[in-house]
């Protein structure tokens, strides 16, 4: 129960932490992806010197400093993000609202594929086997090759779409707002 570290990210955080190894990964709302390595510590003074070095970068007197302590890599989406993040093969997985579903790497936060054009996302991506399934408000579910990010299938429900869909028992079940529940094999 004691507090071992605390980061200021700068905005807010609207979703679940995934967890690989010691690394959790997290997205802000203003759509930075941020992977933290939360084995880091408070170590005396080594945040109150990390702002100084950086108000120093900021007026041009010092060399831009190292990331935050803890911090492994931060890569700005400038996109909402609001499901959660999903992970497989060495992928993190980001759905945001615009519409974009984004595989990153893992270890770099590099971005490895983009599909465009889904529509309004709010849900979490679901990897399945080499699919990502992505569930858009419009009403479409997509599938889409983990490796490549291209479409493989596409289905389409009456209603709107907010909530990630489940997949178990080899069945995806759909929740619209409107109150309906599709299940589809």
């Amino acid at each position: 129960g004691t507090l071992r570290y605390q980061v200021n990210i700068g905005n807010g955080i609207d979703n679940s932490t995934t967890v690989v190894g010691n690394i959790a990964y997290f997205s802000t709302r203003s759509g930075d992806v941020v992977a933290f390595d939360f084995r880091q510590k408070d170590v005396r003074f080594q945040k109150a010197i990390w702002h100084l070095w950086l108000q120093l970068w900021v007026w041009s007197v010092a060399p831009a400093p190292k990331p935050v302590p803890g911090v492994v890599w931060v890569r700005r989406l400038n996109d909402p993000v609001m499901g959660d993040l999903a992970m497989a093969d060495g992928r993190l997985f980001v759905a945001s609202v615009s519409g974009k579903l984004r595989a990153l790497d893992l270890a770099t936060g590099r971005v490895l594929w983009t599909a465009k054009d889904l529509g309004r996302t709010y849900s979490s991506p679901i990897v399945s086997g080499d699919t990502v399934i992505q569930a858009v408000s419009g009403g479409t579910v997509y599938g889409v090759d983990a490796a490549t990010g291209q479409t493989k299938w596409s289905l389409s429900v009456e209603g709107t779409i907010i909530t990630s869909p489940v997949l178990g028992s080899q069945t995806l079940f759909i929740p619209t707002i409107e109150g309906q529940l599709y299940a589809s094999r």
